[in-house]
C-alpha cells in the first residue's frame, strides 16, 4: 500500500472531502486516520470523484498543484459508526 498523506477538508457521517497533491481515480480504495484529536479511528474510504483545485508557483520555480477528492465510506463497523459519531461531535462543538 502506497501511504499519501492528504488534509481533510471536510467529514460527515457518510465521508469526507480531502485536498492532496496527486489525481485520485474514482473508486479507488483507500484509507482514513483521523487525528487524535479526533479519536485516532480509522476508516475505509472510497474515492467518489476528484477535480484540480488549484495551482502555485514557488519563488524558486516549483509547481505545486492541489486535488480535492470525495470518499464515501464503505463497511464502517458499529465501533467505527461510534467513533465517527464521537469525531463529528468534535467538530461540531469546536464550531
Amino acid at each position: 500500500m502506497k501511504l499519501r498523506w492528504v488534509r481533510l477538508l471536510d467529514l460527515s457521517a457518510e465521508g469526507a472531502r480531502i485536498e492532496h497533491s496527486e489525481p485520485m481515480h474514482a473508486g479507488v480504495i483507500c484509507v482514513v486516520d483521523l487525528p487524535p484529536t479526533l479519536g485516532e479511528a480509522r476508516f475505509t474510504g472510497r474515492g467518489v470523484g476528484t477535480r484540480l483545485q488549484r495551482g502555485e508557483q514557488t519563488l524558486e520555480g516549483h509547481k505545486h498543484v492541489y486535488y480535492q477528492s470525495g470518499l464515501a465510506f464503505v463497511g464502517l463497523t458499529p465501533e467505527q459508526q461510534r467513533a465517527l459519531r464521537a469525531a463529528l461531535a468534535i467538530l461540531n462543538s469546536a464550531n
